[in-house]
């Protein structure tokens, strides 16, 4: 199952390149944008209801353990997903004002960029982030026209490990 590599891909250094979002990231990227944007306005006008902390809560779960879980950080490597999710997490930290929700979603981006760089560099080879869960789930790396592994699943394991175990961690001395 071999599939093209785009041509519309400009390659930069350390595994990260530029290409247009597709239709599907964009309304992931604007819809947690958005909802980031409500949340704030609310927090400004000090407008507090329970259905805002839910929503305060789901938004929360996806920008700081998605990335953890799934394979979403594989999209970290274009420039333009990696700026716009930076600035989702810099908005968060932003809306609130408990240090430890503030930070986390910030400190797992900033991890998981660290370790797909190491990971690059150590070993030559870009990694493919993969769902966590019980059995190897399948993916593909079209920069480097390969399909994932043991060891990308290896990999995907010990990054969430490591990120919840860094989440508990800042949770205990913050």
């Amino acid at each position: 199952m071999k599939k093209h590599i785009d041509q519309n891909l400009t390659k930069l250094k350390f595994g990260f390149y530029f290409k247009k979002l597709s239709l599907v990231q964009i309304i992931l990227l604007s819809s947690i944008i958005l909802t980031e944007c409500f949340l704030l306005y609310l927090n400004l006008n000090k407008i507090e209801m329970e259905s805002v902390k839910v929503i305060g809560s789901i938004t929360l779960v996806v920008i700081w353990w998605l990335p953890l879980g799934s394979g979403i950080a594989n999209h970290f490597r274009n420039i333009w997903f990696n700026l716009s999710w930076l600035s989702i997490c810099i908005l968060w930290a932003n809306i609130h004002k408990d240090l430890i929700t503030s930070i986390l979603p910030v400190l797992i981006y900033t991890y998981l960029n660290i370790a797909r760089l190491a990971v690059k560099c150590i070993f030559k080879y870009e990694p493919i982030y993969m769902l966590v869960g019980k059995f190897p789930h399948y993916g593909y790396n079209k920069i480097e026209n390969r399909e994932s592994n043991k060891e990308d699943f290896i990999f995907s394991g010990l990054v969430f490990i490591i990120g919840a175990l860094i989440s508990m961690l800042i949770e205990v001395i913050v």
